[in-house]
Parts: C-alpha cells; sequence; structure tokens
C-alpha cells in the first residue's frame, strides 16, 4: 500500500509542478517575480527521475478496469523480457497490477512495464526538486 501511495504522491508532485508552470502566465504580477529557469529546471529534473510518473498513476488508479476481462488483461500486460533490479521476468505475458518486486513498484499498460524505486536517492530527488520550485517562486528583488 505505501508503494502504492507512492505513485499517487509522485504523480500528484508532478501534477502540481505543471499546474504551477501553466498558471503563472495568467498571473502577470507573480509571473513577473519567478525565476522560471530553476522552475524549469526543477521540472525537468523530476521528468527524469520520473519519467513514466503518469501511466503507473494510471494503472495504479485504475486496475480494476484494466483486469475486468481477459481481453482488457491481455491488452495490458507486458510483452517481452523484463529485468527490475535484480529480478528477470522471461518473454512470457504478464500483467503488473501494481506489484512490489524488491524495491520496485511496477506496473504494466498497454504491453510496456513501468516501475519506480522506492530509495532514499528518490525521495532526495523529490525534496530537491521541492526547494527548487519553492525558491523559484520567491519573489526577485527589484531592480
Amino acid at each position: 500500500m505505501a508503494a502504492r501511495d507512492g505513485a499517487l504522491t509522485i504523480y500528484h508532485f508532478g501534477n502540481a509542478i505543471e499546474g504551477i508552470r501553466k498558471s503563472l502566465p495568467r498571473c502577470p504580477a507573480v509571473n513577473a517575480s519567478v525565476d522560471h529557469d530553476i522552475l524549469r529546471d526543477a521540472s525537468k529534473t523530476f521528468r527524469k527521475a520520473f519519467p513514466n510518473y503518469e501511466a503507473i498513476r494510471h494503472v495504479t488508479g485504475h486496475v480494476s478496469d484494466f483486469t475486468a476481462t481477459p481481453d482488457r488483461r491481455r491488452e495490458h500486460s507486458h510483452i517481452g523480457e523484463l529485468e527490475v533490479g535484480n529480478i528477470s521476468f522471461d518473454d512470457s505475458p504478464r500483467q503488473f497490477t501494481g506489484n512490489l518486486y524488491n524495491r520496485s513498484y511496477v506496473v504494466s499498460y498497454k504491453g510496456r512495464a513501468y516501475h519506480y524505486e522506492i530509495s532514499l536517492d528518490n525521495a532526495h530527488v523529490l525534496y530537491l526538486v521541492k526547494l527548487r520550485v519553492f525558491s523559484s517562486l520567491m519573489v526577485k528583488p527589484s531592480r
């Protein structure tokens, strides 16, 4: 359950960053005081660390939809070999519905597997991205 909650938290984190970026142009007074380079860097760092966070959340939030029928299960099963951490899977089709293998939370969606690792490194990335986002929103001194 904690890994599932982590997937949802990562998704909400990413959406918050995107929401800030998309909303700023609608508020010129705030937008003018934002350091957009820092905000852009925070967004890039987040996306590099969690490139598939949207697909992971989609499966996490819709497991019952993707497992309701044999056809849906086949549609969302991973096809091909897979290595997650030190665990290898052969090329047999298999559906991952939010399984935890060692410290990796794994889902499959439309024939591909996606995962994120539960680690101090990833927690640290989230912490640093949060600091960058907050610091980018600090009011720039007037010149």
